[in-house]
């Protein structure tokens, strides 16, 4: 599979760093599909070629430089691309509902992060349902902007941005123990 994916890249840095990507974080990848779609595992290497297909897509415009962020980087698109094909097995979807927090934006955004709660912080963000999580860790660990978030886990723009603003809510409200 690994030369498909070379077959795409131009470039023979491009073909080096998609070779890097594949070769440590396919197992991972393989584990997170399989552990997600459950009885449906049968569908996991599907769900890792899509996930490369969008990494290699972004390739450009993607930071990869460190090998823990790409791990996670990986690993959150093919969730999501788990999730993705989870639903669309459903029938029936519920509507998310577009309410905006932004009266909290600037208070979250206004924390100061200390080493003592970093790991309260962190807790917070898992503790939080995982369409929550994989935005705020993009957004707010890993600093993509919402429209490269919706971008790489092809979720409406509209929608990263509600998730982001529910989540800045939930936290906050979470952290203020933290801070007193």
């Amino acid at each position: 599979m690994l030369q498909f994916y070379l077959s795409l890249v131009l470039t023979d840095d491009d073909r080096d760093t998609v070779t890097r990507i594949y070769t440590k974080n396919y197992g991972a990848m393989m584990y997170v599909a399989e552990n997600k779609l459950g009885d449906r595992k049968d569908a996991a290497p599907d769900m890792v070629h899509n996930a490369m297909l969008k990494i290699i897509d972004k390739l450009d415009s993607l930071d990869l430089s460190d090998d823990l962020k790409t791990r996670n980087l990986c690993i959150t698109i093919v969730r999501n691309k788990c999730f993705d094909f989870l639903r669309s097995k459903e029938e029936k979807v519920g509507s998310l509902d577009e309410q905006s927090f932004s009266e909290t934006e600037a208070q979250i955004d206004e924390i100061v992060v200390s080493e003592e709660n970093v790991a309260e912080i962190m807790d917070a963000i898992e503790s939080l349902d995982e369409k929550y999580v994989y935005v705020c860790l993009m957004r707010f660990v890993y600093g993509y902007n919402e429209k490269e978030i919706s971008e790489l886990l092809d979720v409406n723009y509209n929608t990263v941005r509600s998730r982001i603003n529910r989540a800045r809510k939930m936290l906050y409200d979470a952290l203020r123990g933290v801070q007193k």
